[in-house]
Formats: structure tokens, C-alpha cells, sequence
């Protein structure tokens, strides 16, 4: 195993050792473990997340290949990264443990009028309530290391701060635009919000940019990216 996580079997890794070459069997400990399940099938099935590695991070720490914008349905996991997808494989198959398919809505008014009643400075936006129809509700169970910072589970579910407006007023005068909360990660020590225009906070006191939508910051929860 290398230092980032990756598995590969033969000889040395980079290298040749007994006239074997090291081959990278997969990107995470997991994932080998069910490729050799699997047998040799699924261990040749190309996987976008295992294969782009760090080029895919642009120069902002966003993921510049591996996610894309657009509305089109992700790939199964272990398929092709196609054009247009909103995510890796990786990301979709940690999404559908979850509980979330392509085409999933659930009614996002019950959190509006729950956080409206706690608090009337609780406006939920267009963005939050399209997010929130499509992933509220669900936790997502991922941990230990990332590609570039470890990862914690986190839950989609915006009742998290219902009493916590005060905190939710001060991240929005710090970032300077109306945040809505999504739920929360890192043990309930960092909200999740969203801003009109789709992007994405995460933090308490200091909250910092995520990502510019919904989707690349949820696969950036997924994978480990900062």
C-alpha cells in the first residue's frame, strides 16, 4: 500500500523486483478487497476515480475532471467517468449506500416550516430547496483518509441547527451572502450551508467556500478533498 491509499501487488511499486512490475490494483484498501473478492473481472474494470489521481485537483483544490457540472444521471460505479457526469464512480456508489438514486425527491417543506417555527430568520432559498429535495435526509458513513484531507461522515438534514440561528446569522455576515444550513460533519463541529447561487459552506466560526454546487461538494466530502 502506498502512502495515499492506493493498493498495488506484484513487485515494487515504480519498479521492477524478481521481473515483476508492480500493478495498482486500487485506489483505496476497500476497493482491493472487493476486486479480489470479485476475482480478476472486476479488479481490470476501469474505475475514473482510481485512474485520474491527483491531476484531476485543480489549482483551487476543486476536482476538475473527476466531477463535472450537468444534470445527467451518474454512471454505475466501476463504469467509465462519461462526459457530462456529476461525479466519480466512487462517489455514486458511496451516495447509493446512502440511500440516493437518480431521480430521488423528497418533500423539502417539512424542514422549512420546522426551521421557519424555530427561528423567522431561517429563509430557505431556491438552491437550498432544490439540494435538499434531492439529498435530505440522508447520512452518508465515510471515514479515514481522503485524497487530500481525511474524511468524516456527514448528515443531509437542516434540523441540525435549528436552534442555532444565531450561528447561521454570523456565517452569513462573515461570508457575506445568506447561508441556509444542510446538515452538518466532522462529529456535528462543522455546519454544512448553502448560499443562493448553489455554493457550499462548511465550518462553525470560520466557515470556508467548499465547492461552487452541491454536487462537487458532496463529492468532495465523499473522497477526502479539501
Amino acid at each position: 500500500m502506498a502512502a495515499d491509499g492506493a493498493v498495488y501487488r506484484g513487485g515494487e511499486r515504480g519498479g521492477e523486483r524478481g521481473g515483476e512490475r508492480a500493478e495498482r490494483l486500487a485506489g483505496t484498501g476497500h476497493e482491493a478487497v472487493e476486486r479480489l473478492v470479485a476475482g480478476p473481472r472486476a479488479a481490470a474494470a476501469p474505475d475514473p476515480a482510481r485512474d485520474a489521481g491527483a491531476s484531476d485537483l485543480a489549482g483551487d483544490g476543486s476536482v476538475s475532471d473527476v466531477v463535472r457540472d450537468g444534470g445527467a444521471s451518474p454512471a454505475p460505479a466501476g463504469s467509465p467517468d462519461p462526459a457530462g457526469a456529476r461525479w466519480s464512480a466512487e462517489t455514486d456508489r458511496v451516495l447509493r449506500q446512502a440511500g440516493w438514486r437518480p431521480g430521488r425527491q423528497v418533500p423539502a417543506d417539512a424542514w422549512e416550516r420546522a426551521l421557519h417555527d424555530a427561528d423567522e430568520g431561517f429563509v430557505m432559498h431556491d438552491a437550498a430547496r432544490r439540494f435538499l429535495a434531492e439529498f435530505g435526509g440522508l447520512t452518508v458513513e465515510v471515514k479515514g483518509p481522503g485524497r487530500t484531507m481525511s474524511r468524516s461522515p456527514f448528515r443531509l438534514d437542516p434540523l441540525v441547527a435549528q436552534w442555532d440561528s444565531e450561528i447561521i446569522d454570523v456565517q452569513s455576515e462573515e461570508t457575506g451572502v445568506p447561508l441556509f444550513p444542510l446538515g452538518d460533519t466532522d462529529r456535528g463541529n462543522a455546519y454544512l450551508t448553502m448560499a443562493p447561487d448553489g455554493a457550499v459552506y462548511m465550518g462553525m466560526d470560520y466557515p470556508r467556500k467548499l465547492a461552487d454546487t452541491g454536487d462537487r461538494a458532496l463529492a468532495k466530502l465523499v473522497e477526502g478533498i479539501a
